[in-house]
């Protein structure tokens, strides 16, 4: 499994969601101000050591939009 955004289970792709960064993500496990402030495209591989596989629904989920598209 690739240690991504798009696995990862503290990636709120929810907080951007209707904003001009629709699609990114914040990372639930950010470790300071600066990476609070930071939108992660959903390939970005986990920097902090904190991946942890989401569930595989999650996965198929965030998959499926594809930016332009509304969430479900």
């Amino acid at each position: 499994m690739r240690e991504t955004c798009l696995h990862c289970a503290h990636a709120d792709f929810e907080a951007t969601k209707g904003s001009e960064m629709q699609g990114f993500a914040k990372c639930l496990k950010a470790r300071n101000f600066i990476e609070r402030a930071m939108y992660h495209p959903r390939s970005d591989r986990c920097d902090k050591g904190k991946f942890e596989a989401a569930a595989p629904e999650e996965v198929a989920k965030r998959e499926g939009w594809d930016g332009n598209s509304k969430w479900n």
